[in-house]
């Protein structure tokens, strides 16, 4: 496996704006030569301010690219952040919260270095949220099926009635066993979830039923994960309570 040199992600000692790499990556965290970041990161509370947010999931890296400015671009909407480089490579870097984009081009002095894409980055929950929310522990073993936590729908992130969809990541080349959907005991309103991927709004699961207190299981029928992303979606607002959404998944190969 190749893994990028333009950008390098610090050793867990090193200290960005008075944390250290360790408190906001875990480790064995890289970036493959292709931009894609594999590893899981923890969420990070009371940091410096990203897109007006001080708190999240945060990417650090060296640019290990000398020039004048380095300019962070989001592929989803084209806007960007410059910021001024140092003399030597080794002492310049960037933060980028990985929460709300997924996809990022760098460059300096404005010329690409590189792009990256967050949409397989393990996010790990707040703490203190939830009392236990499995993550998928090692998708690399072939036969052997793994529940993970896809993500958590409450009041704050799927209010919205027209349906709401949030982006998380699932274990690329893996086969999809079946969706778990989880409410607890105080949501309030009918809804139903609906898990697709990259290329189809339902290919997991479609609209499975959410119940008050209840789990409903949803067979996902050993269906291809090929992007790595689950877009989950939600058919009505959610007032009160939460929905867990969580995936079984296994590696096959013959």
């Amino acid at each position: 496996m190749e893994y990028m040199t333009c950008l390098t992600i610090p050793t867990p000692d090193v200290e960005f704006y008075g944390k250290p790499v360790g408190e906001l990556v875990r480790k064995g965290a890289r970036i493959q030569a292709d931009g894609k970041v594999k590893g899981h990161f923890p969420y990070v509370a009371s940091y410096i301010s990203v897109n007006d947010k001080t708190e999240g999931h945060y990417f650090p890296a060296w640019v290990n690219v000398k020039g004048n400015e380095c300019e962070i671009v989001r592929c989803s909407d084209g806007t960007s952040a410059k910021g001024t480089l140092n003399a030597g490579p080794g002492d310049n870097f960037i933060v980028i919260l990985m929460d709300d984009h997924k996809e990022y081009d760098i460059k300096v002095d404005g010329k690409f270095i590189c792009h990256l894409d967050f949409s397989e980055a393990i996010l790990e929950e707040k703490k203190g949220d939830t009392k236990m929310n499995a993550q998928f522990f090692d998708p690399g073993v072939c036969g052997l099926p793994i529940t993970g936590h896809i993500c958590r729908l409450n009041k704050e992130n799927a209010k919205d009635t027209t349906a709401v969809t949030v982006e998380k990541a699932l274990p690329a080349g893996t086969k999809l066993v079946n969706i778990i959907t989880v409410a607890s005991d105080d949501l309030a309103g009918g809804t139903s979830v609906t898990v697709g991927s990259g290329a189809a709004e339902d290919a997991y699961a479609s609209e499975a039923k959410v119940t008050k207190g209840k789990t409903e299981v949803t067979d996902g029928k050993y269906v291809n994960v090929t992007s790595g992303t689950a877009k989950i979606k939600v058919g009505a607002g959610i007032t009160e309570g939460t929905v867990d959404v969580f995936a079984t998944v296994i590696r096959l190969t013959v």
